[in-house]
């Protein structure tokens, strides 16, 4: 354990993960470490590189291979705030509607559909998250 707290590892074993559960999410629809993407491959003196792929912490599925949410964990001791940034930026590159970052006690929501922000008491039930990410793909459509 870390001087300054339990790593993220702990926060997602200890806190995420049994709320993601109390929200009715199972094993089998909770995807630790989802590649986003195998990582940017930029040039380096006439070579290139690839920089480290991009993982979402947990990719929230309803059924095998239809996600719907993306959860970024952040250690117990930061603001849940500090994953907003890579939480939408997962969501926006795998086309989902719903971000979610947390310290495992606290949670955020970006709802990118809506635009609006704010701090859910718990995480949206799977039958929840379905019903929004069929509403706005619809809106999308339309």
């Amino acid at each position: 354990m870390s001087t300054r707290g339990p790593l993220e590892e702990d926060t997602c074993r200890d806190y995420v993960v049994p709320r993601l559960k109390e929200a009715g999410w199972s094993d089998d629809q909770i995807v630790e470490q989802y590649p986003v993407s195998d990582g940017r491959i930029v040039p380096t003196r006439g070579r290139h590189r690839r920089e480290p792929p991009l993982r979402a912490d947990y990719l929230l599925e309803v059924s095998p291979g239809l996600g719907v949410a993306v959860v970024e964990a952040k250690r117990e001791y930061k603001m849940p705030e500090d994953g907003f940034g890579q939480a939408v930026r997962y969501a926006t590159m795998l086309d989902l509607p719903l971000a979610y970052p947390t310290n495992g006690t606290a949670i955020r929501e970006r709802d990118l559909d809506t635009g609006v922000e704010f701090s859910p008491e718990a995480f949206p039930s799977p039958s929840d998250a379905w019903l929004r990410y069929r509403r706005w793909k619809v809106s999308r459509l339309t």
